[in-house]
This record gives C-alpha cells, structure tokens and sequence, in this order.
C-alpha cells in the first residue's frame, strides 16, 4: 500500500534523490547551486548534513511530546523548569569532556555513541507512554541522558565541520547546517504536534526514534578524521588550556559572555511555551505544533538569509544585532494575547535566532584554531547549561504571576544585558572575519 497515492513513482523517486543528495537537487541550475551552495560538492559534509537534520527533527519532535506530557500530567508552568534543570546538570558537568572528548578522539565516533544514548532512551519513552506506565521520574531520567548527549556531542559537532570543507567553505557550510536544522525545526514541531493530537504522545517518540537512527546511520559514512595531535597534557591540563583560550582572547570571551543571553533569557521563554498555549492561548497540542512550527520557519528564513550573508565580515555585529531582536520579540511576546499575534513574534525570535547561531558559529569556526576548536565549543556550550539559573527564577514567576509577566522580564533582561556588554566590550563589535586563506580539509567530489 503506498503512504502517498497522490504522487507518481518518478515523483518520489525524485524527491527522495534529493533529500538523500542536495548537491543533485532538481531545478538549480549548477552554476547557481555552486555558488549558493558550495559546500554540497563535498560527500562528508553532505553526511554530516543529513546526520544534523534528523537528531534536530528528533530533539524538536521532543521538545513538544515531552512539553505536553509534562503540562498533562502536571499542569504545572514549574514542572518544565524542573525538567530543564535536570537536563542541564549534565551539560555542565560534561561539555568540559565532550571538548576534550572532540579534540582528541575520532569525532564522527562521538556523534555516533551520544545519538544512541538518545536513541535508546527516546525508545524507552515511548513504550512507558504507550503502556500508560510513564512518571515523572521517567522523564527526569530520559531528561539527564540528553543533556548528557548533547553535552558530548555538541562539540564534535560543530568542530568537525571545519574538518569536511576548505577554510573558505566554511562560512557557507555553517550557514547551510543552520537552515537544515532551521527546516527539522519548521517540520518536526508542526509533525510532532500533529501525531500527539490525532495518534497519542507515544507515536511522536516513537517517529523521533526513528529520526535519531537516520543520524547514526548517516554519520558511519564520513570518512574517518584523524584527531589533531594530543600532546601530552592530562585531562585536566586540557580542560584548563580550552578555557584559558576563551579567556585569553576577547573577542571570543565577549562571544561566550554575549551566548548567556540566548541561555538564560531567550530558551527558558521557548520552554515555556506549551504553558503559555495551554493555559494562556487555551489550544491544544496541535496548536503548539502550529507555533512552533512557524517559529522554525522563521528560523528557516534567517538561516537561508545567513547563506547569502555568509561573506559579510562584521559577523560580531550581526551577532549583536540579532541578540537584540530576540530580547525585543521576547518583550513584546509578553503583551501578546491571539495565536496569530503569538505565531508572528515567534516567526522572527526564530529568525533571530538563526541568525545568531549562524554567525556565532561562523566566528569559532574561522577565528579559533582546529586543536582547541572542540574546548572552545564545550565552553559556550557550558553557557547553555546554565539555562536553569534563567530557567527557574522564570517558571517560578510564570507559575506565580502568569507566563505573559515572565517574558516580559526575560525580554527587558535580555536587551539590558546584550547593551550592557555590547557598550563595555567593543572587541566583537569591531571584529573582521578573513575566510580568504584557503586550507583545504575536505575533498570535493
């Protein structure tokens, strides 16, 4: 029986040639595709590519089956913020090793073993939900083994990308990975929200499973990447030396210091968002979907804005820049009151977002050395596990005096600080990236 009898053999085919090889894709013309897209012209990256679109697709599938559940079971705005916080004590226990783990070990190895973590742990879920067996506890449990895997496998993650692609490539690969993920935001709240309303909760982790082995199956076919030497420092030493480059290097620093307002501020306001449609907008699971969904594709839009912006070279200032649009979004979220008011602010924190991604990524990719590149990533990974300090204080206000006065202190918060460093550290600000010197590391087709 076929899933989609509105569509021809040739159709599919066509479509799922595509998907599985973007620099083939149907309808660009290939002068265009390789100036829009030059990073599809190589095979490893394409992997990683892949790999990235479906633990994203996975992890925003998550963000609204475990949301819901969690304000079904409780109705409690709180007991989100709980959840954060567990799943963060990992991140900050960790990301210091998933840095050490990026720059010493085959990192596509590393991606592999923390997507399995996942995997197992998003199949367990679902079979307690579907069994009606699922608990809190359940929950915190599942909530501590992803942060753990996000807390390895960030870095390598994001390190490995200056490994696949020319140093002049690089700019494009970023932005590029960013739209991909900016689409597995736009598909997989809008997928997730509509299994949990017409097949039940289950159905959404168990379709996440799913997309959770697509990336380890993607990711077993780049080629092994030599590690840089290790020298013969000990763990601690490494771990000293990651954060003493930071510290060393300003612009870098202002860069860490700058992603604390996304951390504390911007994703503590995106994990209350299944209270604010449940108890302030009064819809249902299909509805978050729906918002999430556009947030993505607001996501989606800055993503493929930062593909034809990659060569611009203030990439400091676009991060400033789209730090402030969150923080002003977040702020007017607050005197929001219809779902279509709600999906319109949401479309551009979206934007902003992968904007700010996009650059910020940009910036390490081409600015840090390849030694230290995974430390430096474990570092500004630390900052997001510090979400549950904004986490908290934020649910704790949502839970007393509503989510609308919740993100209207995350937003004023957020524009004061991101002014406040802005003003005191102009080292960003000033920045010019040079993506010019080319250093090949990958291998065109």
């Amino acid at each position: 029986m076929k899933i989609f009898r509105f569509l021809p053999d040739s159709a599919v085919s066509a479509v799922a040639r595509a998907a599985a090889h973007p620099s083939s894709w149907l309808g660009i013309p290939v002068r265009v595709r390789n100036r829009l897209f030059p990073a599809v012209a190589y095979p490893a990256y394409v992997a990683l590519w892949r790999a990235n679109t479906g633990s994203m697709s996975a992890f925003s599938m998550q963000s609204v089956a475990q949301g819901w559940l969690i304000i079904s079971l409780t109705q409690s705005p709180m007991m989100l913020g709980i959840l954060g916080l567990f799943q963060s004590v990992p991140m900050i226990l960790l990301s210091p090793i998933g840095g050490i783990f990026a720059d010493r070990l085959d990192r596509g190895r590393v991606i592999q073993g923390a997507q399995l973590m996942v995997l197992v742990g998003s199949v367990t879920i679902g079979a307690l939900v579907a069994l009606d067996w699922i608990q809190i506890w359940h929950l915190i449990i599942f909530s501590m083994v992803t942060g753990a895997s996000f807390a390895v496998s960030v870095p390598s993650r994001h390190a490995i990308v200056a490994d696949l692609v020319p140093r002049k490539i690089v700019p494009n690969a970023v932005a590029l990975n960013n739209a991909t993920l900016s689409i597995a935001n736009f598909i997989g709240p809008s997928l997730a929200g509509f299994l949990v309303g017409a097949l039940g909760i289950a159905s959404a982790y168990f379709t996440q499973s799913g997309a959770y082995l697509w990336s380890i199956v993607n990711v077993n076919m780049i080629d092994r990447v030599a590690p840089p030497p290790r020298g013969s420092a000990s763990l601690f030493q490494a771990v000293r030396a990651g954060f003493a480059y930071v510290l060393r290097h300003t612009s870098i620093r202002t860069l860490m210091l700058l992603g604390l307002a996304p951390s504390l501020l911007g994703w503590p306001v995106l994990t209350l968002i299944p209270a604010f449609v449940k108890l302030d907008l009064e819809g249902g699971p299909e509805d978050l979907g729906i918002l999430l969904g556009v947030l993505g594709a607001g996501s989606l839009v800055g993503a493929v804005t930062s593909i034809f912006a990659s060569g611009i070279r203030s990439k400091g200032r676009m991060v400033i820049v789209a730090l402030l649009v969150q923080g002003a979004m977040i702020l007017i979220l607050a005197m929001t009151r219809s779902f279509i008011q709600a999906a319109l602010v949401l479309w551009f924190i979206g934007f902003g977002q992968a904007v700010y991604f996009a650059f910020n990524h940009s910036i390490i990719q081409l600015v840090v050395r390849g030694d230290v590149r995974g430390r430096v990533m474990s570092v500004w990974m630390l900052g997001w596990g510090l979400t549950p300090v904004g986490l908290l204080p934020i649910s704790a206000v949502a839970e007393r005096l509503g989510t609308p006065v919740a993100f209207g202190l995350a937003g004023s918060l957020c524009i004061l600080f991101v002014l406040s460093v802005a003003a005191l550290s102009r080292d960003l600000w000033k920045l010019q990236t040079d993506p010019d010197d080319d250093s090949p590391t990958g291998q065109p087709a």
